[in-house]
């Protein structure tokens, strides 16, 4: 199964007024995507009307960059997925959209912002062939495991396809390459959305792979 990179960064110490707001927001990401992307949705929330923040996703062919924000704690957790190193990428948006940037990767668990859970499939039974595919299964795994879906996005690049879900609290995606044969998930939550493991677990069973390789960590 072909590498896939991925880059789970927590940010913290960051301007609120560049995480309020799905203007804010974009102004403070798209220098550092260059206008490298195929579809991108960003949306505004309010909690009780007090809360705000805003949940997006970039999609471009095999990959994207997620965020979800929490600007009255000046924090935000940021998802790059991709079949190439986009360590140029992270050193832009550092740049960008400055703050502490901590690689849960290497410090998983320690600041409890949501749960993660990815899974690699290859030799899968019910391959998507299309992006309306992909989200017929996004759509069926969410609706099992009690996702708040808020929207909804896809690209068809050819040999890569992918969709992706945005919750209210944070994303599910998955890529897949029909050429090669392979599909690779990712789904974020946090809050009382819902457990991403379970709506993993669902989406694993539908596209019913030989082969699989899942892990699971806190944010």
């Amino acid at each position: 199964m072909n590498q896939t990179y991925r880059h789970l960064l927590n940010l913290y110490g960051c301007d609120s007024d560049c995480l309020t707001t799905a203007a804010q927001v974009e102004a403070a990401l798209e220098p550092s995507l260059n206008n490298n992307y195929l579809e991108r949705l960003l949306h505004q929330f309010s909690v009780d009307g007090l809360e705000q923040g805003v949940t997006g996703i970039y999609m471009w062919a095999g990959g994207h960059l997620s965020i979800h924000t929490w600007p009255e704690r000046k924090m935000a957790a940021i998802d790059i997925i991709s079949p190439n190193d986009e360590s140029p990428l992270v050193g832009r948006l550092m740049q960008n959209l400055p703050g502490r940037y901590v690689n849960v990767q290497e410090q998983a668990g320690a600041y409890n912002m949501g749960r993660e859970a990815v899974g690699s499939f290859s030799q899968c039974a019910k391959l998507p062939k299309s992006s309306e595919e992909i989200l017929h299964f996004l759509n069926k795994a969410s609706d099992e495991a009690g996702f708040n879906v808020v929207g909804r996005l896809s690209y068809d690049a050819g040999e890569q396809i992918g969709a992706a879900l945005v919750l209210s609290e944070s994303h599910f995606a998955l890529h897949v390459n029909k050429k090669r044969g392979i599909a690779y998930a990712d789904c974020f939550t946090c809050g009382k959305e819902g457990d991403p493991c379970e709506g993993l677990e669902i989406l694993t069973a539908n596209l019913d792979p030989r082969n699989e390789k899942q892990s699971f960590m806190y944010r």
